[in-house]
């Protein structure tokens, strides 16, 4: 299995995360993969054989198909068979609302395929399945593609707004973030609710979760999970637990 990420041109970087890739080649048996929860929404190209998702419910992404896949709250189980063959476009927060100007209401936790008027987009520059792909040509055919929708975009508040999130690690009341940012706590949840589909709430315990989970991957030998778990602003480590189980579907004692 390989899997590769690509960095978007420089004056995409505020909407895109990355563009990536994830092929299987040639296995004995179709392959599980966990993909845990981010604040990112991918758009997925499947160009090889059907992918199935597990995430309470199966889905099928079924050849030659482009889906939506809406914000996670949890995690999701991938069955990657022989010949499987996706490329994904990671939209940071907002990304793909302010870029496309496509919102994801209703959309948390779904997988929706994309109709070809809401996303008008001949992805055929992607080499079919089983010849060699050359990644780097056809993301610069995206970065073409996706430049044409910059023209009047500003989204210097929504960033700020996002960094403030990530420099503090999602530990911050609404109220307190409403007040730094002139607004009401009812706007913000509205914006959050429209755009990303989750509560701002649960795009803090998102963050905090990510920069947990960053924090036991590399932790040190004497480091002890309670010690993250104040470091990363939970109560305890019963409430680090309840928090893993629900993102990642196991105990944090599982990483490393």
């Amino acid at each position: 299995m390989h899997y590769q990420e690509y960095t978007p041109s420089t004056d995409l970087i505020p909407y895109l995360d990355c563009y990536w890739t994830l092929r299987t080649g040639t296995l004995p048996m179709a392959s599980p993969r966990r993909v845990i929860p981010d604040i990112c929404t991918d758009v997925i190209f499947n160009l090889g054989e059907e992918v199935q998702i597990w995430n309470g419910k199966t889905h099928r992404l079924k050849p030659g198909k482009p889906y939506l896949i809406g914000t996670m709250t949890t995690f999701q189980d991938m069955l990657l068979p022989a010949g499987a063959n996706l490329a994904g476009i990671r939209f940071k927060p907002f990304g793909l609302s302010t870029l496309l100007g496509i919102r994801q209401q209703g959309m948390a936790n779904q997988i929706q395929e994309l109709d070809p008027t809401t996303f008008p987009w001949d992805y055929g520059f992607f080499q079919p399945s089983g010849i060699e792909p050359e990644p780097q040509a056809d993301w610069k055919k995206i970065n073409t593609l996706l430049r044409r929708h910059l023209h009047g975009k500003d989204n210097t508040l929504i960033n700020n707004l996002v960094g403030t999130l990530l420099d503090i690690r999602g530990q911050i009341a609404v109220r307190e973030l409403a007040s730094q940012y002139h607004t009401t706590e009812r706007q913000l949840e509205r914006k959050f609710g429209e755009h990303l589909g989750v509560p701002l709430k649960e795009i803090c315990n998102l963050i905090r979760f990510q920069y947990t989970y960053q924090l036991i991957s590399h932790r040190e030998r004497q480091q002890s999970l309670l010690d993250i778990a104040f470091r990363a602003g939970y109560y305890d480590h019963a409430h680090l637990t309840r928090h893993f189980k629900r993102y990642a579907g196991h105990l944090p004692s599982r990483i490393g």
